[in-house]
């Protein structure tokens, strides 16, 4: 298995939510059956890891809308570039 070429291919934004969601899973596993209190700081950095997956999220899909569009109609690749400011795919 090569493992570069998996790792360019995975869907980045994807992995970085189940990890997101993994760790407050883990958290509360915690919480609940080992009556812990996590610290304030581990809390803060669930919340703004998770925002910030959510904020990849938005951005990658707004700046892909536009792109998806004019493929989704059959334009030329020329058209397609015009439509994406990263130059098509």
């Amino acid at each position: 298995m090569d493992v570069w070429k998996l790792v360019a291919t995975m869907p980045s934004t994807n992995v970085r939510i189940g990890a997101t969601i993994l760790m407050a899973l883990l958290t509360a596993g915690r919480v609940v059956f080992l009556g812990w209190s996590p610290p304030v700081e581990w809390l803060g950095f669930l919340v703004v890891w998770a925002g910030l997956d959510v904020g990849q999220f938005i951005g990658k899909r707004t700046t892909d809308a536009n792109y998806m569009a004019v493929k989704k109609n059959g334009s030329t690749t020329a058209e397609m570039r015009a439509a994406t400011s990263q130059g098509g795919r």
